[in-house]
């Protein structure tokens, strides 16, 4: 029979003093005294479990012991980035302006198939190793190096990061970059303003930029004052003189009428039993000297939609009215509680859409769990409003 010992439990609710627990509820058995009741040592088989308010086991999982070993991340750029500025084993050099580059021309002729061209083919330089650059800054083509060489651009500050990156779309363009073009045209569509909207529109154009073109023209049709504000400045005379066609659409974007109109859901509670592709339509306004409403499904438009409350534009007809259709900007945005547009929560056309009878634009705007977790949903009410600019 086994000899009866007295133990108890201890408990460290932030781990062991000195050890590596902190952070940790730590649960130790101490036998009393050391050993059993005539002096010799105890050998025990121990198991401690996590209990629940009734009792029963909680499983939980055992924290993974430190892996032996440990992967770095990669430094492949760093090591690329070293390698160009060192010009060690570089077979070609570039001059541009006054400035020499070295590189390693199946490095160039990897990314580009202009340099594999130029550096391969039938009409290439190698043979002297050297490679004339017009019509480029230096610090322009270091900087498309260092991107061949990285996958990353330098960093750059303020107006020059702006200024760095039409100029590195003109030169990823000349050298098939794709992917260092679709990088500056991505960063100049977040830096559209009246100072430069006419110059970026056209780079867009000489460049075929289409997502940047559209987003020029997003611009221009959405704010009252911007058409104006660029049609007086110097740079739209240039843009008149490279690009009569694009100039032709600012022209007729200049005579559009533009309106808002407010849509308050009150009693949202109540709308949320309409199954999806089933809406509420508001009441009939006037923009443009012509009749819109807006549609509401609180289930979606679409199966799609499912989840979502969806917002269309309609322009609504009378028996006296012209069925022709018209071209028209919208945008639609959930309004806060200072009545002002929500960022993220907005859904606008990028470029100007066609309104005929018994076709609408919109959709999905947010998710309703996401409405109802907010503070956008007050006393079982909400705003949407719909900006609409009409193209005569």
């Amino acid at each position: 029979m086994a000899d009866c010992v007295a133990h108890y439990g201890v408990i460290y609710p932030d781990g062991r003093k000195g050890s590596a627990d902190a952070g940790w509820v730590s649960v130790f058995l101490q036998l009393l005294g050391g050993t059993n009741i005539v002096g010799e040592m105890v050998m025990a088989q121990l198991s401690v479990s996590l209990l629940d308010q009734d009792g029963e086991w909680i499983c939980a999982k055992p924290a993974d012991a430190p892996r032996p070993v440990v992967v770095p991340s990669s430094d492949l750029q760093r090591q690329l980035l070293a390698l160009l500025r060192s010009e060690r084993g570089g077979d070609v050099t570039f001059e541009v302006g006054s400035e020499v580059f070295t590189a390693h021309r199946y490095m160039l002729a990897a990314c580009s198939s202009v340099f594999m061209a130029e550096l391969f083919g039938p009409m290439s330089e190698n043979a002297a190793g050297k490679v004339q650059v017009d019509d480029m800054e230096p610090r322009v083509f270091e900087a498309m190096l260092e991107f061949i060489y990285t996958d990353s651009l330098p960093k750059n500050d303020g107006g020059e990061k702006v200024e760095m990156a039409q100029h590195l779309l003109v030169a990823a363009d000349r050298y098939t970059l794709e992917r260092l073009k679709l990088i500056c045209e991505d960063m100049l569509c977040d830096n559209i303003d009246k100072s430069m909207v006419a110059t970026t529109l056209t780079l867009a154009e000489q460049h075929g930029c289409c997502g940047l073109k559209e987003a020029c023209f997003n611009f221009l049709g959405r704010i009252p004052g911007n058409l104006e504000a660029v049609m007086a400045s110097d740079d739209f005379q240039h843009l008149k003189t490279s690009c009569p066609s694009l100039v032709k659409i600012i022209i007729d974007q200049a005579a559009a009428v533009f309106g808002s109109h407010v849509l308050k859901i009150d009693g949202y509670s109540q709308t949320k039993g309409l199954d999806n592709g089933r809406c509420i339509t508001s009441m009939v306004f006037v923009i443009g000297g012509l009749r819109w409403s807006m549609q509401y499904y609180p289930e979606g438009q679409t199966s799609e939609d499912t989840g979502w409350i969806s917002i269309v534009i309609m322009r609504n007809y009378t028996r006296d009215d012209d069925e022709g259709a018209v071209k028209a900007w919208y945008e639609i945005n959930l309004l806060g509680q200072d009545r002002n547009p929500v960022p993220w929560c907005s859904r606008a056309s990028s470029s100007p859409r066609e309104f005929s009878h018994g076709r609408g634009h919109g959709g999905k705007l947010i998710e309703r769990s996401v409405l109802e977790g907010s503070g956008y949903l007050k006393d079982d009410a909400f705003s949407v409003r719909c900006d609409i600019t009409i193209l005569e």
